[in-house]
């Protein structure tokens, strides 16, 4: 692996200290090696004659990146904890020091005051320290950090998660950590967790229990809504309480299971089970086999295949076996309509069943017996994510020149997502100039291309197909379109409200959980209505303070209620209970 260095900056009694060691411990238990170097130690032994002025100050932090440097080139990690207060030193340090992650401790000035855990907040109002940093002098906050945590507003854990998963997206530390913890290590961590325990951010029981070995299985056949869910929780999930594995059944030898390569892209292990054909005993025996393999403790199915291989997989096995149900087809073919019967069936014998939305739980809690299993985790979104897809594609940017509004829809092409639905409402709309980008696959493609001829739309009109940069699109939509004829809590809805975008939803049940009210924080129209869809559409288009307005009320609602955050800790805290 390549070495790289964390550089944890932000004023004195944020926090960098504390949660620096505990990232060192980390990587320690990763098995790379590695150097702690606290602001604090390296003044004592490095720059002791030095005080509090800017020279002195951008002395000591070159002197500190010279030495993260010369680590990183024999190979070994620099985990820093430094203040480094100016930001033409954090530059000179980025262009320094090969993989530099710069994690920006984000706190404010009166809370790291009343903290002052070295009474130096005290001794500089009073004026016995000159140039202290925040008083007077000032912190210039970095520009581009890879990682803000705001240590006034979340717990340790959550600043923790960010980092770790920083970490592990860019692919830094290795798929499997090391089997144990040296003597050495163990001490540290003790003395970490009492340190925690006396800030009052770690309960006494807390570290007590080796991690959970949770298997994530889904789908192998694409990267949708289902698939990014699992990829948002996984990353939020604390990695000292919980170890993850994220499978697929492969039942067709062509398949790539993309959602592997993203797991794997992100440093999660990963496993293909390969059974092909419909009915294959070898995707129950392989499943079986991969939970003693890794000691699974708890398998966590997604889709109504994984769902009844789950189960059987489990059978006679201490593995528990937990269900999240992601929504069904409103108006399904006799065929479909088996598969998705025997589904709510199959929840019979699992150990919890979690819904993602009211509506699937007010539907399942009516199958006798099931209701003592059912637990409602709503869904969720990685507003993170949102944030890195700042580079919108080069067809969107091209139509943006032409001047013509932008709408689009990202999703499944199948009955119940209403794609045809949003195509009639398009050729009802009195002003053509505008560009619609329809991003997804499905069995009903050709179907719907053929729908775009008939209706003359076709220059309007672009299906892109699948693709890995769809939150790049959506950076580039005006208004964000979903005419589903059935959803959970849908999450490309979800994402474009994160992301500040103007939306219009049929209304049903699953989007009235993210706009209750038409109006709220997006509109709704009536479902199967292409006639109001047309209207909304067309009225969006001459109103731009109203779309700014709604998307402003859609992203707060969103980062309020709807964060991965949230639903990751209700999951850690599900697979706890399943153990107990």
């Amino acid at each position: 692996m390549e070495a790289f260095t964390i550089w944890f900056t932000g004023l004195s009694g944020s926090g960098k200290s504390t949660l620096s060691r505990r990232t060192y411990l980390e990587i320690k238990r990763w098995g790379l090696k590695e150097e702690l170097l606290d602001g604090d130690i390296i003044c004592t032994n490095f720059s002791q004659e030095f005080g509090f002025t800017k020279r002195e100050r951008d002395i000591n932090v070159k002197r500190i990146g010279f030495l993260s440097w010369l680590l990183s080139k024999h190979g070994i990690v620099s985990v820093v904890a430094a203040i480094a207060p100016y930001e033409e030193t954090h530059q000179i340090n980025r262009k320094l020091i090969p993989n530099y992650i710069e994690m920006f401790y984000n706190c404010l000035l009166e809370v790291v005051g009343k903290r002052d855990p070295k009474g130096l907040y005290a001794r500089a109002w009073r004026g016995e320290i000159p140039h202290f940093t925040g008083i007077p002098d000032p912190y210039e906050p970095p520009q581009n950090p890879e990682v803000t945590c705001c240590t006034d507003q979340e717990c340790i854990e959550e600043s923790f998660a960010k980092i770790i998963g920083y970490i592990e997206q860019k692919g830094l530390i290795p798929m499997q950590p090391l089997a144990g913890i040296d003597l050495v290590a163990l001490e540290e961590e003790r003395l970490l967790r009492e340190r925690l325990r006396t800030l009052g951010f770690c309960h006494q029981g807390m570290g007590n229990t080796k991690p959970i070995k949770v298997l994530q299985l889904g789908s192998p056949t694409g990267l949708y809504g289902a698939e990014r869910w699992i990829l948002a929780l996984i990353k939020h999930l604390d990695p000292t309480h919980i170890h993850t594995l994220v499978g697929v059944i492969k039942d067709d030898p062509t398949l790539k299971a993309p959602l592997l390569d993203e797991a794997h892209k992100r440093g999660f292990n990963t496993v293909a089970i390969e059974a092909f054909g419909r009915f294959n005993w070898k995707a129950i025996t392989g499943l079986k086999e991969t939970i003693r393999k890794y000691n699974i403790q708890i398998l966590h199915t997604h889709g109504y295949k994984q769902d009844l291989v789950g189960l059987l997989a489990t059978r006679g096995t201490p593995c528990r076996l937990l269900a999240t149900p992601h929504g069904w087809s409103k108006e399904p073919d006799f065929k479909l309509w088996c598969y998705e019967t025997l589904n709510r069936l199959v929840f019979l014998g699992a150990d919890k069943v979690v819904p993602l939305s009211r509506e699937i739980y007010d539907g399942l809690k009516r199958i006798p017996g099931l209701k003592k299993k059912l637990q409602l985790i709503e869904n969720a979104v990685d507003l993170s994510e949102l944030e890195q897809a700042q580079e919108i594609p080069s067809e969107v940017q091209k139509a943006r020149r032409e001047g013509v509004f932008i709408l689009g829809y990202i999703g499944q092409l199948i009955h119940r997502k209403g794609v045809d639905i949003l195509l009639q409402a398009l050729a009802l709309i009195p002003s053509q100039r505008f560009k619609a980008f329809i991003i997804g696959e499905g069995p009903l493609r050709k179907e719907l291309e053929k729908l775009v001829k008939k209706l003359g739309v076709s220059q309007q009109v672009v299906f892109t197909g699948y693709r890995k940069d769809r939150l790049n699109f959506l950076r580039g939509f005006d208004i964000f379109i979903l005419p589903s004829r059935l959803e959970g809590i849908p999450r490309c809805l979800m994402e474009a409200m994160g992301m500040g975008k103007p939306v219009i939803a049929s209304d049903i049940e699953g989007c009235r959980s993210l706009i209750p009210k038409d109006g709220d924080q997006g509109l709704l129209f009536p479902i199967n209505d292409p006639q109001a869809l047309a209207e909304r559409i067309n009225h969006l288009m001459f109103h731009e303070k109203e779309r700014q307005a709604l998307g402003e009320r859609a992203r707060a609602f969103v980062a309020q209620k709807y964060s991965a955050q949230r639903m990751a800790k209700e999951y850690e805290a599900l697979y706890q209970e399943l153990l107990r």
